[in-house]
């Protein structure tokens, strides 16, 4: 490619970045989303007056995990990998995130959950790392056969949908053997939901996975293949609860949706926008999905 080429297509690139900034983009993600249509107050007081939340065992366990195994697959791919590597990284970040929470309250943050769950703070805190502890083996079991290439783990995403910004970050994003990529999803949970929760792209689970399949095909345009939920805590093997026969027609009703409602959803404010805006948008979708589906 020439000088001249190269300048034209990078003045091109820093035209289009240009008008998108200037259209006064409205950052949209699946968590803002989530939050919203979990408790509108809630969002609120996180997105807009920027209050922090408050500390939960089950974030930071989540945390944990999704450290655990970024950290364990950045493992330069010339060093040999063992299961003692990835026991010793879990170790690390459960110091970092349960260890430090006690030395810095005094308390097991399990204390947070205790009498909601009717039981001792200890029992709970030895059960979350023994499940850990379990989690990581099914995790090895799995990477010692998956024929499939590690490309990206918590890799960020952005996308474009008219008026929306919306970002991203997929757990790992792995290749065929063909060629074609799968978007994967941790799940370190117990409860397994079934294929009509998944199929209601208008939230939840369903809501990520077509914003994810949607912003992976803008990226990568056919050789995305599907998206897999993987539940860790399944003994041995990972359950894949695969969403592609939907998912196409989920990612093509909320493309439609974002674009219609960029040209006809115009509140008065900003502040308004940021509050009504996801209910707008996931009642548009709702409704092209009731038309494909």
């Amino acid at each position: 490619m020439g000088k001249a080429t190269k300048f034209k297509s990078f003045a091109q690139k820093a035209w289009e970045d240009f008008k998108y900034l200037i259209s006064n983009p409205v950052p949209l993600s699946f968590s803002k989303m989530g939050s919203y249509q979990t408790c509108a107050y809630k969002y609120k007081l996180i997105y807009n007056e920027k209050q922090p939340g408050k500390p939960s065992p089950y974030l930071a366990y989540g945390t944990i995990m999704h450290d655990t195994f970024f950290e364990f697959e950045s493992i330069s791919a010339g060093a040999k990998r063992e299961y003692d590597d990835l026991v010793r990284i879990f170790q690390k970040n459960w110091d970092l995130h349960i260890e430090s929470y006690r030395r810095n309250w005094g308390k097991s943050i399990y204390e947070l959950i205790a009498s909601e769950k009717n039981t001792p703070a200890a029992d709970l805190e030895r059960e979350a790392y023994e499940t850990g502890i379990l989690m990581l083996k099914n995790y090895w079991r799995e990477s010692q056969t998956n024929p499939n290439k590690v490309r990206h783990v918590e890799k960020w995403l952005f996308g474009e949908i008219g008026k929306y910004h919306i970002t991203g970050r997929l757990d790992r994003l792995d290749q065929q053997p063909d060629g074609k990529y799968v978007i994967i999803d941790y799940k370190t949970g117990q409860r397994i939901y079934s294929e009509d929760t998944l199929k209601d792209a208008s939230r939840g689970y369903g809501l990520q996975a077509g914003l994810y399949y949607e912003m992976c095909r803008e990226a990568w345009r056919d050789r995305v293949d599907k998206f897999i939920f993987k539940y860790l805590q399944k003994r041995q093997t990972f359950l894949e609860y695969l969403v592609s026969r939907w998912i196409g027609a989920a990612h093509s009703a909320a493309r439609e949706a974002l674009a219609s409602e960029s040209r006809s959803f115009t509140p008065p404010d900003s502040a308004r926008l940021q509050t009504s805006l996801p209910a707008a948008v996931l009642k548009s979708i709702r409704e092209k999905l009731e038309e494909k589906l």
